[in-house]
């Protein structure tokens, strides 16, 4: 196959229609380091415990192997517009407050992954996260 060249298509994320790139998806990260934190799924509600990741640097909330974090901790969670969405982060994480902001900008604070069953109670496709 020689001669033949490789196109690498830009990754998107795309989270309720708004699209981001990489490096606008990487620029809402605040650094908290609160995704560093293992979570567990339990019946639905996803709980953070207080147990860091082995690569946190706990003082300033840095990653010590953020570029090849996925390698090194095969547990490092991917944050994605499916862990926003689903609940993974914790409320002030700046992903979720952006899925917050497009909820009330984009769908006049109807969230969309939400709706109306025929009998007017509200329930939705996953299960909502508590705060």
């Amino acid at each position: 196959a020689q001669g033949l060249r490789t196109t690498r298509f830009p990754v998107v994320h795309e989270m309720l229609g708004r699209i981001y790139n990489d490096r606008e998806w990487e620029d809402l990260c605040n650094g908290c380091g609160k995704c560093c934190y293992e979570v567990q799924d339990h019946g639905g509600q996803w709980i953070r415990s207080s147990i860091p990741c082995r690569f946190l640097d706990d003082f300033d909330k840095t990653c010590q192997v953020y570029s090849n974090r996925f390698q090194a901790e095969e547990q490092c969670m991917r944050v994605t517009p499916s862990a926003v969405i689903e609940g993974r982060l914790p409320p002030d994480c700046t992903y979720v407050l952006e899925l917050n902001r497009i909820v009330e900008e984009d769908y006049g604070g109807d969230d969309p992954r939400w709706k109306r069953s025929s009998r007017g109670r509200r329930h939705h496709q996953q299960q909502r996260p508590r705060r």
